[in-house]
């Protein structure tokens, strides 16, 4: 049975009340963006599966749709959920479903980070750190996960899946029940975002650097399964314009353009750094940064989460 005090340890009341008001922050934040693209695109493809049993508006229609440039599958989430929820409080719902993608998103982190660092971290803290981190570095990424964003779902699935079924170990049991489920899990963050085909490019490295048989097995599913959904995404024309095509379109900005756009976020990561060297430094935190560093050298090869 789902616990939250299995995902979020609150040891005294300060710290309930804190986890309170960042949870209200977040939900008030969130219903301040009905207008938001990631949202309103996924709700309109599912209108229009349900108005006209089309995702992606036809090119040749006089009329004009609402559509996306991503691939659909949070619309299917979002068709599924007004089968049974209202449309007048249907999005308040999805914004609130956004949030808990978050959480079970910060989640999954933590399970990585302790598979990095097996039983060497200290989490007491884990959740207090990540909100610190998350509005005082990612404030921008924050505004756009909170209305429904498919990179993290897509990315959450994909993670979910390596944890559950767990195919690089070597020395773990395999479940097939587990492994199968991993599959259809990939297979839906596919369909939810475009750059979730980079899962690709982190098995192929892997498969290549380590002599796992079951994993290069599992590894060439990942890819049949993969260019199996982008050949029907691209037999779909109205899909693969609206979201294949238009998108190649935007181009690479230049590093000058990059600096203008992201000069703020640069100037908060170069301030955090100093704070955790100064803190460091004056002994506030325990952490060895020299040693992680060695670790993670060692474990370079071995340990899939750095691809």
């Amino acid at each position: 049975m789902f616990k939250i005090s299995d995902y979020i340890k609150v040891n005294n009341r300060p710290e309930t009340y804190t986890y309170f008001i960042l949870l209200v922050f977040l939900i008030l934040l969130a219903l301040g963006n009905f207008d938001r693209y990631p949202i309103i695109g996924q709700l309109s493809l599912a209108n229009n599966f349900e108005d006209f049993k089309i995702l992606y508006p036809n090119l040749n229609f006089d009329t004009a749709y609402g559509s996306s440039e991503y691939f659909p599958g949070v619309s299917y989430i979002i068709y599924f959920f007004k089968l049974f929820i209202p449309d007048i409080i249907l999005l308040e719902i999805l914004l609130i479903f956004s949030i808990l993608i978050m959480l079970f998103f910060f989640s999954l982190i933590k399970k990585i980070i302790n598979e990095i660092y097996p039983n060497s971290i200290n989490f007491e803290n884990y959740w207090l750190l990540a909100s610190i981190i998350t509005l005082w570095l990612c404030r921008d990424w924050l505004f756009y996960v909170i209305t429904l964003k498919s990179d993290i779902l897509a990315f959450s699935l994909i993670f979910y899946a390596f944890l559950l079924a767990k195919p690089h170990l070597l020395n773990e049991r395999k479940n097939y029940t587990k492994l199968f489920f991993g599959l259809l899990l990939i297979a839906y963050a596919i369909t939810v975002k475009q750059q979730a085909i980079f899962i690709l490019i982190a098995v192929s490295i892997y498969s290549l650097l380590n002599k796992n048989l079951f994993f290069k097995f599992y590894s060439f599913l990942i890819f049949l399964i993969s260019l199996g959904i982008f050949y029907i995404f691209y037999k779909d024309a109205n899909l693969w314009f609206q979201t294949v095509y238009v998108m190649s379109q935007d181009g690479f900005l230049s590093l000058k353009e990059i600096l203008r756009i992201f000069y703020v976020d640069l100037i908060s990561v170069l301030l955090f750094t100093i704070f955790l060297a100064f803190s460091s430094y004056h002994k506030l935190c325990f952490i060895d940064f020299n040693e992680k560093l060695i670790f993670l050298k060692k474990n370079l090869r071995s340990n899939i989460w750095f691809y």
